[in-house]
C-alpha cells in the first residue's frame, strides 16, 4: 500500500510541475515524504531515481523542499551519486544568487537596513521582493526588475534547504571530494567549481549565520597523511586521516589510535563512541588526554579544524604533548552522519623520527596565568573556566 501511495504522490508532483502549478507542487512534497517514512534502501533508491527529473522541471525555490526529501532518501540508503550530480550546480547557482541578493538589498534598502532573516516566512519574502523593486530618487538606491527580484529573494529564502541537502551529501566521502569538481585533479592555475563554492560560502558567511556547517565540510580532509610525533617518547608515525570534522574529535581519535602504544592516552569508550559512530552526545564530558601542538610549537586550537593545522616539509604535523591545563567538552563531533577514520599506517624509523623531532619547535609557554580547566559547552555555546 505504501509503495502504491508513493507512486500516486510522485505522479501528482509531475502533473503539477508540467502544469507549472508551483503551489500544488510545493504542497505535494509533504504527503510523499510522509509515505516514505521508514522505508528500506531499495525503495528509497527507486523513489530517488523517479524524482530526479523533477529538478529540471521545477525552478528554485519551489524545488527546495524536494531537495531535502531527496537528501533524506540518501540517508535511508539510496545511492547518492546521481543526486549529487544534479544538486551541485543548483547549489552553486543558489549561493551565487544569494550573494547577489545581499548586494542588491544594500543598494535598494540602504546600508543600515538589516538583511531579512532567511528563516522568516512568506510575508518577509514578499517584503524583500518589494524592497528590491522599489524605485527612489536617492542616488544609492537601485531597483531591479520584478522577475529578477523574485529570483534573488527566492534564492535567499530557500538557501537553507539546499544547505541541508549539501550537508547530507558532503558528509559522504565518496561524494565529498568531487561534489563541486575534483580540485586535486585540476590545473592549479584554473579556478574550479570547488574554488567558486568556497568563495561563495565565505561571502555568504559574512552576511548569514547558517553557512558554518557547509564551510566546515568543504575543509574536511580525506586520505590526508599526517606526521604524528610523541615528543616525550621521541617517536613518530605516519597517520592517515579521513572525515574528521574538528579538532575536538581529532584529539579523542588520536588518543584512541595511540592508546596501545601510550596507555596514558587511553580515552573512555563513551568518548570514542561520541567522536566516531555513536550519538554525538554519548558522553556528557570528554576530556583531552593530550595537548595537540603543531610543528611551530603553537597549541592547535580544539575549536579549529584539521585543515587549519600548518604544514612542515609538505605535511601537516601534530605533536602529542602533555596537557598544559585541563580541557573538556560535551559534543563528540560536529557532523553526526560523517564516519571518521584515523589510521596509524606505520611507525617511522628512528632516523626519520629524529629528523622530524629536530624540525619541531618546543611547545610555546602558556601566556599569563593558565586556568586549571576549561570546559567547552558546545551544546549550549558556553565556555566555563576554572582555576
Amino acid at each position: 500500500m505504501r509503495a502504491v501511495n508513493a507512486d500516486r504522490h510522485i505522479d501528482e508532483l509531475y502533473a503539477a510541475a508540467r502544469a507549472n502549478d508551483m503551489y500544488a507542487f510545493q504542497h505535494g512534497v509533504l504527503p510523499l515524504w510522509t509515505e516514505l517514512e521508514g522505508i528500506g534502501p531499495a525503495l528509497a533508491a527507486e523513489v530517488l531515481d523517479r524524482i530526479l527529473a523533477l529538478f529540471a522541471l521545477v525552478p528554485n525555490p519551489a524545488s527546495s523542499k524536494l531537495g531535502i526529501l531527496a537528501g533524506s532518501l540518501v540517508a535511508m540508503g539510496a545511492p547518492p551519486a546521481a543526486l549529487a550530480e544534479v544538486a551541485a550546480p543548483i547549489l552553486l547557482k543558489n549561493m551565487a544568487a544569494s550573494v547577489a541578493f545581499a548586494r542588491f538589498w544594500r543598494r535598494a534598502a540602504g546600508p543600515k537596513v538589516p538583511l531579512p532573516r532567511p528563516d522568516q516566512g512568506q510575508e518577509a519574502y514578499e517584503y524583500a521582493q518589494a524592497t528590491l523593486t522599489r524605485t527612489s530618487r536617492l542616488p544609492w538606491r537601485h531597483a531591479v526588475a520584478p522577475q529578477d527580484a523574485a529570483d534573488l529573494a527566492g534564492a535567499w529564502f530557500s538557501l537553507e534547504d539546499w544547505l541541508t541537502l549539501a550537508t547530507t551529501l558532503l558528509s559522504l566521502p565518496e561524494i565529498r571530494s568531487s561534489f563541486f569538481g575534483d580540485s586535486a585533479a585540476a590545473d592549479p592555475s584554473v579556478a574550479t567549481g570547488r574554488d567558486e563554492a568556497a568563495q561563495l560560502v565565505a561571502d555568504l558567511g559574512a552576511v548569514r549565520g547558517d553557512m558554518d556547517c557547509v564551510a566546515g565540510l568543504l575543509e574536511v580532509l580525506d586520505d590526508e597523511e599526517l606526521i604524528v610525533v610523541h615528543r616525550g617518547a621521541g617517536r613518530a608515525y605516519a597517520v592517515t586521516l579521513t572525515g574528521v570534522g574538528d579538532n575536538f574529535q581529532l584529539c579523542t581519535l588520536l588518543a584512541d589510535a595511540f592508546a596501545g602504544e601510550f596507555p596514558e592516552l587511553t580515552p573512555e569508550p563513551s568518548w570514542v563512541l561520541a567522536s566516531s559512530t555513536g550519538p554525538v552526545a554519548a558522553a556528557a564530558r570528554i576530556e583531552a588526554r593530550c595537548q595537540l601542538t603543531d610543528a611551530l610549537g603553537a597549541n592547535i586550537w580544539l575549536e579549529g579544524r584539521p585543515a587549519g593545522i600548518p604544514r612542515a616539509d609538505g605535511r601537516r604535523v601534530v605533536v602529542l604533548d602533555p596537557v598544559a591545563y585541563g580541557r573538556s567538552w560535551d559534543l563528540g563531533r560536529t557532523y553526526e552522519q560523517m564516519v571518521p577514520k584515523v589510521r596509524v599506517d606505520r611507525e617511522l624509523a628512528p632516523q626519520e623520527a629524529a629528523r622530524w623531532l629536530s624540525q619541531i619547535a618546543p611547545p610555546a609557554p602558556v601566556k599569563g596565568y593558565p586556568p586549571a580547566h576549561i570546559h567547552f559547552g558546545r551544546l549550549t555555546s558556553t565556555v566555563e573556566v576554572t582555576g
